[in-house]
This record gives C-alpha cells, structure tokens and sequence, in this order.
C-alpha cells in the first residue's frame, strides 16, 4: 500500500535478507525495532506524505536502507447539525452542503433520500404522537475516501382547530 485514507493502518513486512536488527522509521513520529511491524496514519486535513523507513544491520556492523512514501488522503469532514432539532409538523429544513464532496447521498428517515447538496425536505407527521426521524448523510472524497454523518429530527404532531356551529 503506498496510498489510501485516514485512518489507514499499514502492516510493513521485511523482505531483508542477512540483518540481525531492524529500524523502522515512519515518519509520523513513530519507530519500532521489529522485523516487521504495523503503523497508522493520519492526516493533517489535507493529502499527507510520510517516508517510511527501514535500517538493517548485519552482525559484522553493516547497514542498508529503503525507504517509500505513503501517502494519506483526509477523510470527508461532516458534521449534521441543524438549526432547530424538533418542531411542529410540517417541519421544512434546507440540508447543508459540504465542500469537497461527490457521492453525496442523503437519507432523512421517513423514506425519503436526494442525491443534491444541499437539498430541502418537509416532514410531515399526521400521527398524534411525537416522530423521530434519523437524517444520515454520506459522500466521498475525489480521493474515495468516505464521510458520513448521522442526526435527529423530532416532529411534533400539528392540531388542527376545527369547530362547527349549529344555528336553529
């Protein structure tokens, strides 16, 4: 793996051949000192590289290196959060849209879901009782990686005010 999105843990293998002890630079901040070893890698919010490094040594004092360079592509960042999380029925909300995203696919829970940006949607709730409706957003990066976001809405039941008259 030279390449993929945060978090991205890499198991590193030594292909060496006639070394005694092993140094692995990660780039990161991280070493180990394991023939092979594992690491992770995150992103400092946009592509990020790190070299990779091994140093083996021989018994008799003789060192070789290799290096590569892992690249980390961030993660889409969304967060859902609404202006108002419970309101009577109807309750209509625009969704917010989200910079840097493709796939884009909303779910608001009542068995609607739009594909747009930033679409908006009305619920209704004809039920007398208090609804909850899961809104789950999900998308990529160009890069593939993915970002997805989950929230609340509450829909109180509206009343409706009728009355009629009866005149003799």
């Amino acid at each position: 793996i030279d390449a993929g999105c945060e978090p991205l843990s890499v198991n590193f293998l030594s292909e060496t051949t006639l070394a005694q002890s092993f140094s692995w630079d990660f780039g990161n901040g991280e070493n180990a000192a394991t023939e092979n070893a594992a690491a992770e890698f995150v992103t400092d919010g946009s592509n990020t590289t790190f070299d990779v490094t091994l140093t083996v040594t021989h018994a008799l004092g003789c060192t070789d290196t290799a290096s590569e360079t892992v690249t980390i592509f961030p993660s889409a960042l969304v967060d859902l959060a609404f202006p108002i999380d419970s309101a009577c029925s109807p309750l209509t909300l625009t969704m917010p849209a989200f910079e840097g995203v493709e796939n884009i696919m909303w779910n608001f829970g009542d068995g609607s879901t739009s594909n747009e940006a930033a679409p908006t949607h009305t619920w209704e709730n004809n039920t007398g009782e208090l609804m909850a409706a899961t809104v789950t957003f999900s998308a990529q990066t160009p890069n593939g990686c993915a970002g997805n976001a989950t929230t609340e809405v509450f829909i109180k039941p509206q009343p409706v005010a009728e009355f009629s008259t009866d005149f003799d």
